[in-house]
């Protein structure tokens, strides 16, 4: 997915989330996601600023600027919240969904990549800190990148049929979703602004989830690869772009059937068809195995779930997942191990209990995100009104 949690001139927050974050806001562009940065009616500039400084001059001559009126704050802080600028509040909700996150590799420094990493979620009760497994993942092994290679080839077929929708995701996944679901950046803004949160916290775990992994690209094994895009500079363990358009998938599902974050991903949901398509076509593209797409996938449910069980006022409990990418392989009954495929019904084995790439970690706990929770309420309340 994009992964370049960059803010590139902040256009429409093209930058942000791997860039595939809120590039499909243009519309509202840099006026209204600048926050203080701009005026009521137009952009800053030291044009402004000098036609404010004259202005000021010919209308307040020695008059002493008199603080007698102020007066105490008598706000909550979710008014607070509300009343902030859109870029501040994702600031404010991003250090928020990181409490109590810890990402944990088993080798950190020297040498070398680790070969699994650990999210952990702490909290604390009565005076007494818990950390838990929120997601475990596995790289796979160097043999099965070497196997997999092959079957990264065979998706070249499939480039030129795809190639706007490979570009076009590489900024923006928000309007693949947005054409099966309402969406309109005027209407649901709130829905908008969710999801780009919940994506910047999945883009900031995936990031150094690959980071600590540092998996090879394809194009690294074969120069006849030849990726159609500009390969990321990260690793390519897990898929970011999975990552994110599950994330959103998932987010999705909730708030359009209420927030049941532990259902088993849908296979006929439209939002699940979507988003395993955007990380399909980052294989067609030649930067990733279908091993990083099905990793991805796993994260971003998982950390959908994570948000999901967050949206109370007390500690909540959600299941753990772990996902083995040395496990995710076709095993013939002769024993061999051949390289196997992504698709949404691989996605609904692993959570179902049935595939042995994914197995259950037990609950954890979370801290409540208070101020996140507000953008899902608001997001719901856009959600009440579809119908006009």
């Amino acid at each position: 997915m994009p992964i370049e949690s960059g803010r590139s001139g902040r256009s429409g927050r093209s930058g942000r989330s791997g860039r595939s974050g809120r590039s499909g806001r243009s519309g509202r562009a840099d006026f209204e996601i600048a926050g203080d940065a701009h005026h009521a009616g137009s952009y800053s500039s030291i044009g402004v600023s000098d036609a404010l400084i004259t202005a000021r001059e010919g209308m307040v001559d020695t008059e002493v600027i008199d603080g007698s009126k102020g007066k105490k704050s008598t706000l909550s802080e979710a008014k607070r919240f509300l009343r902030l600028s859109e870029l501040e509040r994702s600031v404010v909700v991003l250090s928020e969904l990181n409490e109590g996150i810890t990402i944990l590799p088993d080798q950190v420094g020297g040498a070398g990549a680790a070969t699994s990493v650990k999210v952990l979620s702490k909290t604390e009760d009565a005076g007494k800190e818990t950390t838990s497994p929120v997601f475990e993942v596995i790289k796979p092994g160097l043999a099965d990148f070497q196997r997999d290679v092959s079957l990264v080839g065979t998706y070249t077929d499939l480039r030129r049929d795809r190639l706007q929708e490979i570009h076009i995701q590489i900024e923006d996944i928000y309007t693949f979703f947005g054409a099966a679901t309402p969406l309109h950046p005027g209407t649901y803004t709130w829905t908008l602004e969710m999801l780009a949160a919940a994506v910047e916290f999945a883009t900031m775990v995936v990031q150094r989830i690959k980071l600590s992994l540092g998996a090879p690209r394809p194009e690294l094994f074969s120069p006849l690869m030849q990726p159609i895009i500009q390969t990321p500079s990260h690793g390519s363990f897990p898929s970011g772009h999975s990552t994110q358009a599950f994330t959103v998938a998932t987010m999705l599902a909730a708030l359009r059937g209420g927030a049941k974050p532990d259902a088993v991903p849908n296979i006929d949901d439209q939002f699940f068809k979507i988003a395993t398509r955007i990380a399909v076509n980052r294989t067609v593209a030649g930067v990733h195995y279908p091993s990083d797409s099905a990793a991805g996938a796993a994260l971003g449910v998982s950390i959908a779930r994570l948000i999901l069980n967050r949206l109370t006022s007390s500690k909540a409990s959600a299941s753990g997942f772990k996902f083995d990418g040395t496990n995710y392989v076709f095993e013939t009954t002769d024993g061999d191990r051949l390289s196997r495929d992504f698709h949404l019904g691989e996605l609904e084995e692993m959570f179902n209990g049935s595939d042995s790439a994914m197995s259950a970690l037990g609950d954890y706990t979370a801290y409540p995100a208070h101020n996140f929770s507000m953008l899902w309420s608001k997001a719901q309340e856009e959600w009440s009104g579809v119908w006009g």
